[in-house]
């Protein structure tokens, strides 16, 4: 996570495990609907003989992912709320920005099987070049693939990198290096470690590239993403000053306006525009009135179900506490 945003999610200042003023809690921001949120927790982490049950840290004294899953847990009510969601929801929750979800199967018009990518899918791939140092990437797919078991239906994964390099033929070639969260190396395709696509490159370029992949990540060429994977999700850039930037341009996005709105039955819950009550839903009129990026970003409150009842909603502090004075 960036600089910016991990210093917004984790207050600094607080004791660790070792300062004497330590009294076994931690104290996370999240995003919720417009506004920090901050969520205390206690240091207790389940575990099944003797290992985290859920997500870890590389390194096994380092407890900063799981206890940040341990916030987000308690915000949807419990652990069993995280098994599935969206990662564009995620990045919003943890940045306070905006994202976006980029279908690459609709950018190429197509249904992704040709062989070869047509120029609007390769200046995609160019562009998510000239994003890799200042936006979280994220790539998916939408279900089963060739390439390897592991890509699963609607199975997240991290674009941890992009590198552009000359091939021994002296044409570009553009790879992706991306990351399996689930900390296994699985891809099987022809840049895998041992195969044949490497003989494109020169030795030194291989062996400079793979010796910086980590647990569970691989380098996929441009053709092969764009093949096997079905999305993209970008979260916003964001200046020193806490300014989002344009995805498209790089603009500095400084004025935002928030306008609260509400369904509220027999007032302004209209329904649908096929109901004779739609024209009673909240509206919002913008009027731009000279060339201009617009990003309109829609917030609904979450309503948080308790596991295996229905219509019943959990308080967000069913885990850990919320206050520790």
């Amino acid at each position: 996570m960036p600089p910016g945003p991990s210093l917004t999610v984790f207050p600094p200042g607080q004791p660790n495990w070792l300062d004497q003023t330590y009294r076994g809690s931690f104290t996370c921001r999240v995003w919720q609907f417009g506004r920090w949120v901050e969520v205390t927790i206690d240091d207790r982490l389940p575990c099944l003989a003797g290992r985290l049950c859920f997500s870890r840290c590389q390194r096994e004294d380092v407890f900063w992912l799981p206890l940040l899953e341990k916030v987000y847990a308690k915000v949807h009510g419990s652990y069993e709320q995280l098994w599935a969601g969206q990662v564009a929801d995620a990045l919003v929750d943890l940045t306070g920005g905006l994202a976006e979800r980029w279908n690459l199967k609709d950018v190429a018009g197509t249904s992704g099987q040709q062989d070869r990518p047509r120029g609007t899918e390769r200046r995609t791939c160019r562009h998510l070049l000239s994003l890799k140092d200042r936006c979280l990437l994220s790539c998916s797919v939408l279900g089963p693939r060739t390439g390897t078991r592991e890509l699963g239906e609607f199975h997240a994964f991290i674009v941890s990198d992009l590198r552009e390099l000359q091939d021994r033929a002296g044409r570009s070639v553009l790879l992706l290096r991306i990351q399996n969260p689930w900390g296994r190396r699985c891809w099987q395709g022809p840049w895998r470690e041992g195969g044949e696509g490497w003989s494109q490159v020169e030795p030194a370029v291989q062996v400079e590239l793979l010796s910086q992949l980590q647990d569970g990540e691989f380098w996929v060429e441009e053709d092969e993403f764009l093949r096997e994977f079905d999305e993209v999700t970008i979260g916003f850039p964001s200046t020193e000053a806490g300014h989002l930037q344009s995805l498209h341009s790089g603009k500095v996005l400084c004025h935002t306006q928030e306008l609260p709105g509400a369904w509220v039955k027999g007032q302004s819950a209209g329904g649908c525009r096929n109901n004779s009550g739609f024209p009673s839903n909240p509206k919002f009129w913008l009027r731009v009135c000279e060339p201009s990026e617009v990003y309109v970003g829609v917030l609904q409150r979450p309503r948080v179900r308790a596991a295996g009842r229905p219509g019943r909603d959990y308080q967000a502090g069913e885990i850990g506490w919320d206050h520790c004075p």
